[in-house]
């Protein structure tokens, strides 16, 4: 498979990458999902954590005062089980990511 691979010309290899925002809001704008908590394809989390967020979101928008306070809340809701998600299990990514030589 290695020395095909210098036989084609479409394959596509990218890092796998994983980025920690230390906030997800500014103004009157806030993030949800993999742009604000991705914790990579190898965690398998994005889909849960997605939906959590979301749920959470709306309720602390429907419930709060001003979108500032509901904003705040939903970050500190959430962001505890976020970096438990973005936690990559032990040997990971290692196991995943294994240089053939």
């Amino acid at each position: 498979m290695i020395k095909e691979i210098g036989n084609t010309t479409d394959l596509y290899f990218d890092r796998i990458s994983q980025v920690k925002s230390p906030k997800w809001s500014e103004g009157r704008a806030v993030i949800v999902g993999d742009a604000a908590y991705c914790a990579t394809p190898i965690a398998g989390k994005g889909t849960d954590l997605a939906m959590s967020g979301a749920y959470i979101l709306a309720g602390e928008i429907s419930t709060a005062n001003s979108y500032q306070e509901a904003f705040e809340a939903y970050e500190n809701k959430i962001r505890p089980y976020v970096e438990k998600c973005q936690k990559l299990p032990p040997g990971i990514p290692k196991l995943v990511i294994q240089n053939p030589s």
